[in-house]
């Protein structure tokens, strides 16, 4: 008689999803949780807890609100917020070879003093899979991204105003005040770092060297495919590639 395995391993391999024919029944669970000592934990629906109610802080509150409104309630400070700056930089992992560690916390420690600072090390590509680092190659991000170990990003931001809405209206005079602090911080990393380069998803809308900064080697071809695909212009974006040659709203040509 063949084997439980040998059988499985005789059908056809396909996805099933809660409700088909395939899915295992509750005793199967059951077996496998004991066969892994318990460790099997079940995924739950994030919006399980928010029909008929709101008892989870990822549930929406406002009156009326519908039950399967979801949000990550660690973004709730972002909603409606009115960011004053946002920078970013690529942190290449070249600062931290054993002769460059200190300048990268001195650097670091510098910035501080300003504004703070943070390191995303899930974004940088240094040490990914020749795969990954292949992948990443074939698209229109700076390459600085392929040896930096972290993205450095800095932002100030206030809480939700509305421009001509009295009495909701933005503070300009602590925006200012911040937007400055927080260039200055960067300033403290950018004199470690050995060319600029930033993540343009995640970056200063008032970049002055964009086109290095945002796509750095990858520009010149970029343009290339702009012209050969687009040659009249009519797809335009903020610092998007080829924006140099129209106004900042894109309706007239520099």
């Amino acid at each position: 008689m063949p084997s439980r395995a040998a059988a499985a391993a005789s059908r056809p391999i396909s996805r099933v999803r809660p409700g088909d024919p395939g899915w295992p029944k509750e005793a199967d669970w059951d077996r496998l949780r004991n066969e892994v000592g318990g460790r099997l934990v079940k995924v739950e629906s994030p919006l399980t807890a928010c029909i008929g109610g709101t008892s989870s802080p990822n549930c929406d509150d406002r009156a009326g609100a519908p039950g399967n409104n979801v949000f990550w309630a660690s973004n709730l400070g972002e909603t409606g917020q009115v960011l004053y700056a946002y920078q970013s930089a690529w942190i290449p992992a070249s600062l931290l070879e054993k002769d460059q560690q200190k300048n990268l916390a001195d650097a670091l420690f510098a910035a501080a003093q300003h504004w703070h600072v943070a390191l995303h090390v899930n974004k940088g590509l240094a040490g990914a899979p020749p795969e990954a680092i292949a992948a990443a190659k074939n698209t229109a991000t700076n390459p600085a991204v392929l040896d930096a170990f972290a993205l450095l990003i800095s932002g100030a931001s206030g809480p939700p105003a509305y421009p001509g809405v009295t009495g909701h209206e933005p503070d300009a005079s602590t925006a200012r005040e911040e937007a400055e602090a927080l260039s200055k911080a960067m300033n403290e990393v950018r004199k470690v770092l050995p060319k600029t380069g930033s993540y343009v998803s995640e970056s200063d809308f008032f970049e002055p060297s964009w086109q290095e900064s945002f796509w750095g080697s990858n520009y010149k071809r970029l343009l290339e495919l702009k012209d050969k695909y687009d040659p009249d212009g009519p797809f335009f974006g903020h610092h998007g590639v080829g924006s140099e040659r129209w106004s900042a709203d894109g309706f007239t040509r520099a």
